[in-house]
């Protein structure tokens, strides 16, 4: 008879030289109610620690559950090994359909002298799909800082999405690389109902939770339940270059030290930059606390004690690389805003970091089998405005954030998807968490605010000026550099994942992106510029145009008349101490959209002047936000009493709901020219 069950076999050790006795168990990645990758080809992956040279562990998986006819509870199916003494024991699990039915998966090790056996057990193991969620602190924002968490906690008492599960991983950097830990953990392997009661929910990452419900939506539509774990590995106030293992990044040049960032890091710093880090941890770990906004649960460090390179990696990347996951996000980039956005043809700055990181991390983790395609990797550009005052640098980060292409997957970033946020700052001006001469419409007394906008309500920040409030706010953790927009963000990676990962063409996984434009002009002497859209990722989708202000100049796209672009602009260098990006120049007029024709639209220029380059989605009517004071798609307005709507840039696909992607673009001889690998010469 056919068992749902099974069992691989494997190897390995760890000795307590100290005591000569076994201390055996999971490596603490693990954990009863946990998720393991299904529908694999080889099977995922267990492994932990704690026997002795010789020592034979075999590893049994057993249903505990008897929803489905023919499954024998009673069954035993083994494969043992021996340990090989390399300290860490690893099996690999024969292939598991995802569902519904739980597991034990029980290890068990006997000493070679025939000593005592050692067991360890997980209980409740479901067989899903397993996201790996990673960056700095807005992925690390908790549940308890976004708009739309009570939507979602409605809905877990509601009893929905009860084969979620979520991990929680603690800050952890290690100058060394490690592969298993017995500690390290914030909150351990949990459904989503059992999280809101313990409140571990509110400091679960925002973004990963929202993608999670919304990934776990879309493969319930198209089969049967499927359990989707989701793990938060992140640190706020970190940089790229702590998450990728030091050979891997060496590969880029104009990258940085983190442990000192007036230090550039290349192989001749490399000594004496981990050396700096390795002393930061040190003095750092088990002094600090887990930073305010995450509710002070405790941890072993912030971020000052991060140290240097590639120690995030060998501590909060390596212990999960043997297990088996469905792909990864990432959300970062903030910290990385001062220093080289770069191009990934020039192999340098982020976009050579970026690129060189996603294929470090599908080195060490494990393939679904051989030959098969690279898994998936998801990519959260940053919001407007969330650029730690670097706001002049944020274009550049885009662009480097899609491989210097535009939009992703690309042959630079194979199999990869964008989330972009750029229209999804939080509403509020960001004095207004601060609010103390009542500058702001966040009144949550009563009687509300006259200024108040009841549309508004939704989006009350908390502040310490209404004492004993009566209606429900979010608090914020600095209203620009933390937006509390997460849920558009998981709906938008699903989207998009689901497209690359399932091939489903009849779902969007980008907005129009630029293809080209060219100069009209008119007998009268009128012009126009049309710009157009690559109709072949429109995917047959129709562009729409927003209704938007134009006397606050909401059109999100500027010309720039009689002023040339830098000539090493497709470097896409940095401005140093916040100089204006030449994007941010005064010679930049905006221009109104006419109308949407087909895969393009007509923008209306100058009568005069002569068109050098256009720009969408990148500044607002005061430059590029740098203060926080100004949100890009909705111009010139008060945001302390009028708050700009997430979603409000005036471009986006009809039916699939997307933004158009940000653009900036030369113009030379009246047609686009966009700055190479990016073309637009349609």
């Amino acid at each position: 008879m056919a068992s749902w069950w099974s069992v691989v076999l494997v190897a390995t050790v760890v000795v307590d030289q100290a005591h000569g006795a076994i201390n055996f168990n999971f490596t603490s990645v693990f954990g009863d109610d946990m998720i393991l990758q299904g529908d694999l080809k080889k099977g995922s992956a267990v492994y932990g620690y704690g026997v002795a040279p010789g020592t034979t562990v075999q590893v049994t998986v057993t249903p505990t559950t008897t929803a489905r006819a023919g499954i024998n509870v009673g069954d035993r199916s083994v494969t043992v090994g021996t340990a090989d003494g390399s300290g860490v024991w690893k099996v690999t699990l024969k292939p598991h359909a995802r569902g519904t039915t739980a597991y034990t998966v029980t290890a068990s090790a006997t000493a070679a002298d025939g000593g005592a056996a050692a067991t360890a057990s997980l209980q409740r193991v479901l067989f899903g799909d397993v996201w790996f969620c990673s960056g700095q602190s807005n992925m690390e924002l908790g549940m308890h800082f976004t708009l739309s968490r009570n939507i979602s906690y409605a809905a877990i008492k509601a009893g929905n999405y009860s084969f979620l599960r979520l991990f929680h991983f603690d800050h952890n950097p290690q100058p060394d690389p490690i592969y298993t830990t017995n500690d390290s953990v914030v909150a351990g392997w949990q459904s989503p109902a059992s999280a809101l009661a313990d409140q571990t929910l509110e400091t679960f990452s925002g973004a990963c939770y929202y993608f999670g419900e919304a990934w776990y939506d879309r493969l319930s539509e198209n089969s049967s339940v499927t359990p989707v774990g989701l793990i938060e590995s992140a640190f706020g106030g970190t940089m790229i270059e702590s998450w990728m293992g030091v050979d891997d990044q060496l590969q880029c040049s104009n990258i940085t030290c983190t442990a000192n960032q007036s230090l550039p890091f290349t192989s001749a710093t490399r000594a004496e930059c981990l050396a700096v880090g390795a002393a930061a941890v040190d003095e750092h770990r088990d002094k600090d606390t887990y930073p305010e906004y995450l509710r002070g649960i405790s941890s072993t460090t912030t971020a000052a004690g991060a140290g240097a390179n590639s120690m995030l990696f060998n501590g909060m990347v390596l212990p999960f690389a043997n297990m088996s996951v469905a792909g990864w996000l990432w959300y970062q980039g903030e910290n990385n805003l001062p220093f080289q956005a770069g191009n990934v043809l020039n192999a340098d700055g982020y976009a050579c970091l970026l690129q060189t990181m996603i294929e470090n991390w599908r080195t060490i983790f494990p393939s679904p089998a051989v030959g098969a395609l690279p898994l998936p990797f998801g990519i959260v550009t940053l919001a407007d405005s969330t650029d730690e005052g670097w706001g002049c640098n944020v274009p550049q980060m885009h662009w480097a954030e899609t491989g210097n292409v535009g939009y992703a997957p690309n042959r630079f970033l194979p199999r990869t998807f964008v989330a972009t946020a750029h229209d999804l700052a939080d509403p509020w001006d960001d004095g207004c968490m601060t609010d103390s001469l009542g500058a702001c419409c966040v009144d949550t007394g009563k009687p509300v605010d006259s200024r108040c906008n009841l549309e508004h309500r939704g989006w009350l920040v908390q502040t310490g000026q209404y004492p004993g409030v009566s209606e429900p706010v979010t608090p914020s953790m600095g209203v620009t550099i933390h937006p509390r927009v997460k849920r558009p963000i998981g709906r938008r990676l699903a989207q998009s994942a689901w497209a690359v990962v399932s091939g489903d063409e009849t779902v969007a996984w980008v907005g129009p992106v630029l293809s080209g434009c060219a100069v009209e002009q008119a007998a009268d002497g009128t012009r126009t510029l049309r710009i157009k859209f690559n109709s072949s990722l429109l995917g047959g989708d129709t562009i729409e145009l927003a209704n938007y202000n134009r006397s606050e100049e909401a059109s999100v796209t500027w010309a720039l008349l009689d002023t040339d672009v830098p000539s090493d602009a497709d470097a896409n260098y940095v401005y140093q101490n916040r100089q204006p990006w030449w994007g941010d120049s005064a010679a930049w007029t905006n221009v109104n959209i006419l109308s949407v024709d087909g895969a393009s639209i007509l923008v209306e220029l100058p009568l005069t002047g002569t068109l050098k380059a256009i720009q969408y989605g990148h500044v607002s009517p005061n430059g590029h936000p740098q203060s926080g004071h100004y949100k890009m798609c909705c111009g010139r307005r008060n945001f302390g009493t009028d708050p700009c709507a997430p979603e409000s840039c005036p471009l986006k696909l009809h039916n699939g709901d997307l933004p158009a992607m940000p653009f900036h673009a030369a113009v030379i001889n009246d047609k686009c020219s966009c700055f190479a690998p990016q073309t637009c010469d349609e």
